[in-house]
């Protein structure tokens, strides 16, 4: 994180903060923007010809260990559940032509050399500095691809230990959700006699599910309360927004962008997204990277400068906004705002 935090010192000396984040856009060879290049292609196929199938048949090959919450060993993958995939090609399949990721990339990729270019031009007389520059910018690209691809390789190998549970849940008779209850050290015995565990599984997945009633709090740094000091999801007072409200959050891709709102709660679920709209999601991960495709602008409630949302915002040319607290809750379904994501604003232009 040394290079995009040398980029930000320079951009600021040099009187344009938000510089910053041009420089780091559309750097190319980021892993969790290619499967949506890959959808994209299906996305132009008709659905039922030989060249679709076989394409599909090579994604979930290449792609399948991502998807929706793809840490935990108890989701589906795009492989476990292909339908989660086909429904994000299928959404993309009402984009233009001129919404391809291709193209949005390369345009943003000349928007970003010619801020290399600005730069080196007003730190000509300063040759340390440019050096200086040059270093940062380089280590700043490898960082953020490098950063994407360590993702990319972790997922890969929890998506084996998946694939080997649900196997497992599969030969003695228990749900894939029960098997992801077992400790590491009760395997050896789950396999001498897996009819001893029902009762404890099934015990220990109820306790599970019930945390989703809960509301996390936020935390950077501290100590976590107990659970019991935990907010029941649907009882945390939000204020309403009114037409001129301003939410304040973390720049994140450059750009301007004014569109309907559209608030996505769940990524195995994007039919109401319509082309050109704003996503307004509580966090993103690579499941999410398809719906940025057909998507104008993208709000999140969570995240940092190196977030997925912004690298991907970044490779896609989408204005993106995160860390805009309760964004998912304060903005109606349906409400025009304007996304400023160099300056992290998001502004509510009308109400539905």
């Amino acid at each position: 994180s040394i290079g995009p935090g040398a980029l930000g010192a320079i951009a600021a000396a040099l009187g344009d903060p938000s510089l910053v984040l041009t420089l780091i856009t559309a750097i190319g060879d980021v892993d969790s923007a290619l499967p949506s290049r890959a959808m994209w292609e299906l996305s132009r196929l008709p659905k039922d010809s030989s060249e679709y199938l076989q394409g599909l048949d090579a994604f979930l090959s290449e792609y399948g260990s991502r998807g929706p919450n793809e840490w935990d060993i108890r989701s589906d993958t795009w492989e476990t559940k292909p339908a989660l995939a086909i429904s994000l090609i299928d959404t993309m399949r009402g984009a233009l032509d001129d919404q391809s990721p291709i193209i949005r990339n390369e345009k943003n990729a000349e928007l970003r050399r010619a801020a290399e270019k600005q730069v080196r031009t007003a730190l000509m007389s300063q040759p340390d500095v440019l050096a200086q520059f040059d270093m940062a910018l380089h280590s700043a690209h490898l960082y953020l691809a490098g950063r994407e691809r360590a993702k990319t390789n972790i997922i890969k190998v929890v998506h084996e230990v998946r694939m080997a549970a649900f196997a497992l849940a599969e030969r003695t008779g228990y749900t894939r959700s029960q098997i992801c209850m077992l400790l590491a050290d009760e395997l050896d015995a789950f396999a001498s006699q897996p009819d001893e565990f029902r009762a404890r599984l099934a015990q220990r997945e109820r306790q599970y599910l019930d945390l989703f009633d809960l509301e996390p709090p936020f935390i950077v740094n501290g100590i976590v309360p107990p659970l019991s000091q935990w907010a029941r999801r649907g009882e945390t007072v939000t204020t309403s927004v009114v037409v001129g409200d301003v939410l304040t959050g973390a720049p994140g891709a450059p750009g301007l962008y004014t569109g309907k709102a559209r608030v996505i709660l769940d990524a195995a679920d994007p039919s109401a997204l319509e082309p050109g709209e704003v996503l307004v999601a509580p966090f993103t991960d690579p499941a999410w990277t398809p719906l940025f495709v057909a998507a104008g602008a993208v709000v999140v409630d969570v995240g940092a400068v190196v977030s997925h949302a912004i690298i991907v915002s970044r490779e896609l040319g989408l204005a993106c906004v995160v860390s805009a607290t309760d964004a998912t809750k304060r903005i109606p379904d349906g409400a025009v705002i304007t996304v400023d994501g160099a300056n992290g604003t998001v502004t509510i232009v009308s109400m539905p």
